[in-house]
């Protein structure tokens, strides 16, 4: 018999020379139980109930069809809260029942230079236009003024699409008479530097409204200034 003969090769050597060869691996009882397990095309059809789910506390599931449904149904809908008018840059406020939307507004201008002036006849400093959504507002107005006599007025008048805020009379929101010895802040000869401030809530329709700050002197020839005029007009 020639040398190397297999006449006489036992099962186990022909399984070691077979497995031997390139890209052969073995085929063993437990990969064989393991193909035999698996259907024809087990994943072209599966379905959300078929796929297995190890189920964590709370949920209970052990599918993921179950899993899903069982974490929707533990969302909270939140029927407290009003969304069928909601905007961006809402806020949510409680009316006693649910949160409802609330919207927000705001407008706020500025107007820095000195202005000057000896005349009778209203200048304005500062014009704000803008389009309203409606409802109520809060309107603040402030602003530095100067005048050069003692015996007669700064005078300044802040109107709203029209009507007077603070009007304390004669479609005035604020007159005023002071005077220091020298001085020459804003030109007028006075060196004082006063303030004025107001406040006010309006029920605002919506629509294109124009807010303005005026300003003059009560007796011609004498020196009125304003300056450092700020608006902020907010949606309450």
């Amino acid at each position: 018999m020639e040398d190397g003969s297999t006449a006489d090769q036992t099962a186990a050597e022909i399984k070691i020379a077979y497995e031997s060869n390139a890209n052969t691996n073995a085929f063993d009882d437990a990969a064989s139980t393991k193909l035999t397990g698996i259907e024809a095309n087990a994943t072209a059809d599966q379905i959300a109930i078929e796929v297995p789910y190890t189920p964590t506390l709370p949920l209970i599931a052990t599918n993921v069809q179950n899993a899903i449904e069982e974490t929707v149904q533990s969302v909270d809908v939140h029927t407290d809260v009003d969304l069928t008018a909601i905007q961006l840059g809402d806020r949510l406020e409680w009316d006693g029942a649910k949160f409802i939307p609330v919207n927000v507004q705001e407008f706020n201008y500025f107007f820095n230079p000195v202005t000057t002036s000896t005349s009778v006849t209203f200048l304005n400093v500062l014009t704000a236009a803008d389009t309203y959504i409606g409802g109520t507002y809060s309107i603040a107005v402030t602003y530095l003024w100067n005048h050069d006599a003692i015996g007669n007025d700064f005078e300044g008048r802040i109107t709203f699409d029209g009507v007077v805020l603070f009007d304390i009379g004669a479609g005035i929101s604020h007159k005023e008479e002071p005077k220091d010895s020298a001085g020459n802040t804003g030109g007028t000869g006075s060196g004082q530097q006063l303030a004025f401030g107001a406040a006010t809530i309006l029920t605002v329709i919506a629509g294109s409204r124009i807010l303005s700050v005026d300003f003059r002197t009560d007796s011609g020839g004498t020196a009125s200034s304003i300056w450092n005029v700020f608006v902020k007009i907010s949606k309450i």
